[in-house]
């Protein structure tokens, strides 16, 4: 969703996208619009979306046919009248002055491309059957000029000279008609189609393919330069500038075309690692290429006259079907798909939304002296674009609440004859159970009740009546929160991954006389396991929690704890801002604890809060070493054997180690293979240096990082 909010109080100007977080509920909520990016969220019927975030009435739109078939291709208008391309019966229609008539059938299914020459002759290009036809304006009589293997006219224009020229594929192929209807092939290019042609002053045209997606300009004899290689993969649309500048419009290959998906090859060799060359024999010019961060999306490029190329426009519809020049030629028409919606791109990159129709695609622009013609895709239609604007229409993208919520002012910036309206409702799509389109009375009071969903609408009187901003405001019911969940860090879960620090390091002691030391410990030197070089880490606990608030609110958090075997809950902290709470269970009698976590809104509804509990599962702590019981034995000679258990009564028993006479410690086995009892016996041998007496220490840790030692005295 593109709207807007004010973040929290009506003091507060500055505007934040408005995303999953809201403003407090103690406070309204602001929905405003006033981009052309928000506006574009909405529905513009007659509406004109200007770039700078402003709504007009749109130019007056006046549909001048809706022909009886299954699509519309191309429009072409010329001395002899308009024309349209369409297909699946290979008809060229004519428009009269009640519609489209009839004109020529061609013999072949789709009539893909059209123009009207200077002396009136209609020419049309046909797929999947590769005809070039010349027709008669006064008899309607056709003829083919040119049968091509190839399977598609993608497009005809006519150059300076009088000559016919078209873009065919696949393979992709320019063909030059002379006056006298002689045609030939004049450039081949290695790719799949030339989809688009456009004439530049002083007879060279450009021409745009699908596969390596290249824009091209072509002279008189056919000899190619190469001004821009696309990423996108197909240049479905190219245009002249006036100083030399070229516009193409990009993207991902059309479903129709054959090979679409085929692999791109490198834009500087044939695949096989050579250069392309153009028809001469020589290297073509690869004067620009950049990777789009927006392939499959449509595309408008700008290559200046030193060939320089910026990625000018991205539409975020799926293609660009064709680009024109406006009136006065001060911005670039550019029609697309998906939504049928043709945009003014001025030499700034800005975007205005002309037009927002109903039909899935706008697929031809065509100039008609001052008029623009518009042909259309699903219905096809054929629309004149006036210049001057009348009533429109803008309604607003549903505006959800996210909970039932009190809709409370609606106001506008703007001038001229604007009429607000609103309605409101429970789904998220407007129905039959949403309310009826209610006005905005003088005040701006909306006379809503609490519902979870809003939309607006303007009407737009006349040629002077603009829309700059609307806003919405609105209060949310308070909701409680909730706690998804509550979990406290296991006994026994280690805080390092690899040796802890000791500490504190270093450590001090005053001895008797005034005498001070200080101690240190080198951890590098010393074979102590973790929890005897950082003893400060055991019984650290951890509890975290999961909580939501459907207003968005600040939560606190209050935490308090029982044993298992009592009815009243302790409070151990309050205040808590986050998810998690570190704690240490030192000093507290061993047994089995839960936690409880109460989430609470006070800090923005001082007099209404809402609050939300929820319980750990119940955890272990365990502050008691094990007991350690040992004996020994005399073996054979000088070995002895030492065998015993150590016992906890709360945790697993997980280490065993043994010392003998202060050397390094020794950890030994589990008797089963595996430490995961309150009780874990051992049994190990020794044999000790020399016939004196000696000290064998056996160590044990508990889960909880608790250690016990015991010692076997031997004497010879």
């Amino acid at each position: 969703m593109t709207h807007r909010a004010i973040a929290r109080g009506a003091a507060a100007i500055a505007a934040t996208w408005m995303a999953a977080s809201v403003a407090s509920a103690v406070s309204p909520q602001y929905w405003i619009h006033d981009t052309a990016e928000e506006f574009l969220a909405g529905k513009a019927e007659q509406v004109t979306i200007r770039e700078d975030g402003t709504l007009a009435p749109a130019p007056a739109l006046r549909t001048l046919a809706e022909p009886d078939v299954a699509y519309l291709w191309d429009v072409a208008s010329g001395s002899s009248g308009t024309y349209l391309a369409t297909g699946d019966q290979g008809w060229v229609l004519k428009l009269g002055e009640n519609g489209t008539e009839e004109f020529f059938q061609c013999a072949a299914l789709e009539v893909l491309s059209l123009v009207v020459a200077r002396d009136g002759a209609i020419w049309a290009g046909t797929g999947p059957e590769g005809f070039i036809y010349r027709i008669d304006p006064k008899t309607r009589e056709g003829r083919i000029v040119y049968d091509a293997d190839e399977s598609y006219v993608w497009d005809l224009v006519q150059a300076e000279d009088g000559r016919i020229w078209a873009g065919l594929g696949a393979p992709a192929k320019i063909v030059a008609i002379e006056p006298n209807g002689t045609a030939s092939v004049i450039a081949e290019i290695d790719d799949n189609h030339v989809v688009s042609l456009a004439p530049e002053p002083g007879g060279t045209f450009l021409a745009g393919t699908e596969g390596k997606g290249l824009v091209l300009r072509v002279d008189r004899s056919g000899k190619l330069r190469v001004l821009y290689d696309s990423p996108e993969g197909e240049v479905a649309a190219v245009l002249a500038g006036e100083n030399g500048e070229v516009w193409a419009a990009a993207a991902a290959p059309a479903p129709l075309r054959d090979q679409a998906n085929q692999e791109k090859p490198q834009p500087d060799s044939n695949g096989d690692g050579s250069a392309p060359e153009d028809e001469d024999g020589g290297d073509m010019d690869f004067l620009f290429q950049v990777t789009s961060p927006d392939a499959g999306k449509g595309v408008l490029y700008r290559i200046d006259a030193s060939g320089t190329t910026v990625r000018f426009w991205s539409s975020q519809q799926s293609s660009i079907f064709d680009l024109a020049w406006n009136a006065d030629r001060s911005a670039v028409l550019v029609a697309t798909g998906d939504e049928g919606r043709l945009y003014a791109v001025d030499d700034r990159g800005a975007a205005s939304l002309v037009e927002d129709l109903e039909e899935t695609q706008i697929v031809t622009i065509e100039r008609s002296g001052d008029d623009v013609l518009l042909g259309t895709s699903g219905p096809p239609r054929l629309l004149r674009v006036g210049r001057t604007g009348k009533d429109g229409t803008y309604t607003s993208q549903v505006l959800d609440a996210r909970v039932n919520a009190k809709w409370g002012r609606a106001d506008w910036l703007g001038e001229g004859k604007v009429a607000l309206a609103y309605r409101t409702g429970n789904t998220e799509e407007p129905d039959n159970t949403w309310s009826e389109w209610r006005a905005v009375g003088d005040d701006g009071r909306l006379d809503a009740e609490a519902v979870r969903y809003f939309q607006w609408r303007a009407k737009l009187g006349g040629e002077t009546a603009l829309v700059r901003r609307v806003r919405i405001s609105s209060l949310q019911e308070n909701i409680a929160p909730r706690i998804l969940r509550v979990t406290v860090s296991p006994n026994g879960l280690g805080f390092f991954d690899d040796v802890p620090e000791p500490r504190p390091r270093p450590l001090y002691q005053s001895l008797p006389g005034g005498v001070d030391v200080q101690y240190s410990f080198d951890n590098a030197e010393t074979d102590y396991p973790p929890e005897i070089r950082a003893p400060w880490t055991r019984g650290m606990r951890q509890v975290r929690w999961e909580a939501i608030d459907m207003n968005d609110e600040f939560l606190q958090f209050d935490l308090s704890f029982r044993r298992d075997d009592e009815t009243e809950w302790k409070e151990f902290a309050e205040e808590i801002e986050g998810d998690s709470f570190a704690f240490s269970s030192q000093g507290v009698p061993d047994g089995t604890y839960l936690i409880r976590v109460t989430a609470s809104d006070r800090r923005f509804n001082p007099t209404n809060e809402k609050t939300a509990w929820a319980d750990s599962e119940p955890f272990v702590v365990d502050n008691t070493p094990p007991v350690v019981e040992a004996s020994s034995s005399r073996e054979k000679g000088s070995f002895l054997r030492v065998k015993g258990q150590a016992t906890d009564a709360l945790s697993d028993v997980v280490r065993l180690e043994y010392s003998v006479d202060g050397a390094d410690w020794v950890d030994l086995d589990a008797a089963d293979g595996i430490y995961d009892s309150p009780r874990e016996t051992f049994e190990f041998e020794v044999e000790p240096e020399g016939e004196k007496e000696h000290s064998i220490l056996v160590r044990a840790t508990d889960l909880g990082g608790n250690l016990a030692t015991t010692r076997v005295l031997v004497r010879r």
